[in-house]
């Protein structure tokens, strides 16, 4: 009965648990922010304390009288220790404020991140390390570890996995985080009084201890039992190391396919935690000799080394050729479905295998006190066992992420894993003289040709299209980014899924860039944000004006990439003398930063990567505009391809709370892939309304224009740019439509699902076309609104274009467009050298529209 009731209450514990770790790995990219090694150091610090609790705690259990209080107790305490959680922007920013330029630091920098991710997930994470133990303690005899002891360990596992899915899909989406924590620290809440209540009701009873006769500290058979826990505590930690550093493999290999959201990370990690359920569940029916236990904690690593062996080949293979995952599928539900169904094809197995091998320490350290008849206790064993494995893990995850994909690549770094499989395996083999020493070596040979015969080390860094190549690749914490080239073009995908721009539309990447510094008069301090390839922010190196940019990028092995491949397209930055790049979080770097700004340009961030949505909310916003300086210009590009109108709105609403004369501009005159602009201006010292000046327009085009390097007719006249603008948002904004926040940032839960819904319902074509009208009518009267009366005209008649057309978009052409091209934006010296924001069809309409209407005003 007492078995039964430590189980579901481990159950529900690992649920709290892992729930708890989802929410701290997104509120502390919120604190410290969402690089690769932010997320490192909150799943460094969560294991490390883990560890430190299990081992300090676990000898705490033994000596408790009452350990179901004791579990009550450390319950209460993580309620407790959770607190901060609330509060964590604001004492961030405190710290912000204060040591602000130390965040931004290399090495000063991650010990201040680290110091803040230990305020947050040391303390609860401590006391989880003692909850495992103290349950033991209660219901277990040291003797029957192995079966007791995994029946509350799977069980645990079980709980935790559930508490991963529930988190991720149900409680942060409805809930938001402070509501999720909420629920959470009901959790706790209700396991605390369980545990006193449990308390009460075992008090008239000893709790479970060895059948041992005898147990001084100093006999012959505690020194041998010290040595023999010292051998299982190595296992405890090797298999830490394993199963932590395989999961980090495993999440970066998936994240080849996947389209990188919190979904797919969780789905991922279900599949993850459910394997290692399996070898607890099923050791708990047997009964093992401690020879035994060590026989087969051999043969599951040299198993192990096998499955891993054909991993890469078989995950290549299962995946197409590593094609982008999830073409084909009827919605956000059944991708989820196939992921959760691939990932337990391709990483079931070797995740069974590593999950397999704590179980198995925790057997045989339970057969060695019953054989040796040891007077050792649950508590203190298994929290010593916990902690290695713990401290183990945290080596795992330091060496896979940080050691191995930098030096040996995805594929290099599973080989790795395979390697310490095999050599582990073998050494523990040997422990056990007799036959299993020739069954070992022929897994190990099995391995070793497997290894041959798949080859891991000749596979591709990322899916090739026909005529594609890899010029440079680089691998990291933050996964694979890798420069392709084909027919000319040069681009840097990144994990073989996203596409971070290329040379081919570097005119349209560069025009991102000029449209807000056009207009400000005096653009001389820039900063852009997300500058992947640089081609956006070396516009900012083309305008004379621009005295000094800030280029900053999350992942520094893209701005190594754009520094080293892209040097003739981004004007090479990073060598250049105005330009400083910055490899951060962009929300961190503002809330650290002392530095202003005259212009801060966002670059497209595709809104259901993880972490992104977190720089379209509030806070983010306003801390920008806090470092902009009086009358200073804030743009933020929209993908619109990948939002739909609720996505949009949201977004937009956000930015009008903290800029309400924000303009919208669109990107260019192709509205089957269309990206917009929010630009605000910060409030001035002489007026508090500003918005696009004609007369700044003017002089700034005519600076801009001079340059030989531009090839962009219409940025060179205040006509031509006035098309890309469309008028002021805020009049247009939906009533009904939530802000986007830290506590509630509602479009990184809500943009995967519209990435994946079936049909598409992103915001483009004929809905996009009649709201950028809406919007229009509300410019103001000057001399720019013809001009952007006859942008809207060209944007719908683009629309047509792309549907239905040349033969229908010409009569729409004639049927609406009432007032003549400007010849002076159409009629320009080699236009066929010039770059245009239409699609061929529809430059090639308008530049014959422009001839003919030129020839017929000079007819006699």
């Amino acid at each position: 009965m007492q078995l039964r009731r430590a189980g579901a209450v481990a159950c529900l514990s690992g649920f709290v648990a892992l729930g708890y770790e989802i929410l701290w790995a997104r509120r502390l990219s919120d604190i410290i922010g969402a690089t690769a090694l932010a997320s490192s150091l909150v799943v460094g610090v969560f294991f490390l304390s883990l560890a430190a609790g299990a081992a300090r705690l676990g000898p705490l259990a033994s000596r408790h009288a009452s350990p179901w209080r004791l579990y009550g107790q450390l319950e209460l305490g993580i309620l407790v220790c959770i607190l901060p959680s609330f509060f964590g922007e604001q004492l961030s920013g405190i710290v912000a404020r204060a040591l602000g330029p130390v965040l931004l630091l290399p090495t000063a920098g991650a010990a201040l991140k680290a110091c803040l991710a230990a305020v947050f997930v040391a303390p609860p994470s401590f006391l989880m390390g003692g909850t495992l133990p103290a349950l033991g303690q209660a219901v277990v005899s040291a003797e029957r570890l192995g079966r007791e002891g995994n029946t509350i360990y799977g069980f645990n596992t079980l709980g935790g996995a559930g508490g991963v899915l529930v988190t991720t899909f149900f409680l942060v989406p409805v809930f938001g985080m402070r509501g999720g924590f909420c629920l959470l620290m009901l959790g706790s809440l209700a396991l605390a009084g369980l545990g006193f209540l449990f308390a009460r009701a075992a008090a008239p009873h000893a709790a479970p201890r060895s059948t041992a006769t005898s147990s001084p500290r100093r006999s012959p058979e505690v020194a041998a039992w010290s040595a023999g826990l010292r051998s299982w505590g190595l296992v405890a930690a090797l298999s830490g190391f394993i199963v932590l550093g395989l999961e980090i493999l495993a999440l970066h290999l998936f994240s080849q396919v996947l389209h990188n959201s919190s979904y797919t990370f969780a789905s991922v990690l279900v599949v993850v935690i459910a394997a290692l359920v399996v070898g607890p569940l099923v050791l708990q029916r047997a009964v093992l000799d401690e020879r035994r236990a060590w026989q087969q904690v051999g043969v599951v690593l040299l198993l192990g080394a096998c499955v891993t062996a054909v991993l890469p080949r078989f995950f290549v293979a299962a995946t197409q050729g590593m094609s982008p995952f999830g073409g084909g599928a009827g919605g956000f539900a059944t991708y989820i479905i196939r992921i959760l169904g691939s990932a337990a094809l391709v990483i079931g197995p070797p995740f069974v295998l590593a999950g397999w091998v704590f179980p198995l320490v925790l057997a045989g350290a339970g057969a060695a006190i019953a054989a040796q008849r040891l007077g050792e206790t649950v508590g203190r064993t298994w929290g010593r066992l916990l902690g290695m494995n713990a401290a183990g893990a945290l080596v795992g995850l330091v060496t896979a992420n940080h050691l191995a994909m930098p030096a040996l690549g995805l594929w290099g770094s599973l080989l790795a894993w395979c390697v310490v499989l095999l050599a582990s395996g073998l050494l523990v083999a040997w422990r056990t003289p007799g036959r299993p020493r020739s069954f070992a070596l022929g897994l190990a040979t099995l391995a070793c040709i497997l290894v041959a015969a798949t080859s891991p080390w000749t596979l591709p860094v990322a899916h090739l299209a026909p005529g594609e190549r890899i010029l440079a690749w680089r691998a990291g914490p933050a996964g694979v980014s890798a420069v392709l080239e084909q027919h000319g073009d040069r681009r840097i995908k990144w994990n073989n899924t996203y596409s971070l721009g290329g040379s081919a539309n570097a005119a349209q990447q560069t025009r991102l860039g000029y449209l807000p510094l056009l207009l400000h008069p005096a653009p001389r301090q820039t900063a852009f944000i997300g500058s992947a390839t640089g081609i956006t922010a070396s516009a900012a190196l083309r305008d004379p004006s621009a005295e000094k940019l800030t280029a900053i990028e999350l992942s520094g092995q893209t701005m190594r990439l754009a520094c080293e491949e892209f040097r003739p397209w981004n004007a090479d930055l990073c060598a250049h003398p105005r330009a400083r790049a910055v490899v951060e979080d962009g929300r961190m770097f503002f809330r650290a930063t002392r530095d202003t700004f005259d212009v801060v340009v966002g670059d497209l961030f595709v809104p259901w990567r993880s972490g992104a949505a977190n720089l379209f909310t509030r806070e983010h916003i306003h801390s920008v505009k806090a470092h902009l300086r009086p009358g200073g210009i804030f743009a933020q590009w929209l993908p619109l391809f990948q939002l739909d109108a609720l996505g949009f709105w949201g977004i937009a609403a956000t930015f009008c709370a903290e800029f309400p004369n924000a303009w919208l501009a669109i990107a260019d005159f192709q509205p089957g892939n269309p990206a917009v602009a929010l630009i605000g201006w910060r409030e001035g010292r002489k007026s508090a309304v500003l918005g696009p000046d004609p007369a700044v327009l003017a002089r700034r085009c005519a600076t801009l224009g001079s340059s030989p390097e531009l090839r962009e007719p219409l940025l060179a006249d205040p006509a031509g740019v006035a098309m890309f603008l469309v008028g002021p948002l805020r009049p247009a904004l939906p009533n009904d439509v939530p802000l986007l926040t830290l506590n509630r940032p509602w479009l990184a839960d809500h943009a995967p699902r519209v990435q994946r819904a079936r049909p598409s319902r992103f915001f483009t074509g004929p809905e996009l076309v009649a709201t950028l009208q809406h919007i229009a009518r509300g410019a103001p009267p000057g001399p720019l609104r013809p001009s952007i009366q006859l942008g809207q005209w060209l944007y719908a008649f683009s629309d047509v274009m792309e549907r239905q057309g040349p033969q229908a978009a010409s009569a729409w052409y004639d049927k609406n467009v009432t007032v003549p091209l400007p010849s002076r934006l159409f009629l320009v010296p080699q236009p066929e050298r010039m770059s245009w924001p239409f699609s061929q069809q529809a430059g090639m309409f308008l530049l014959r529209r422009a001839n003919a209407e030129a020839r017929a005003s000079t007819a006699p």
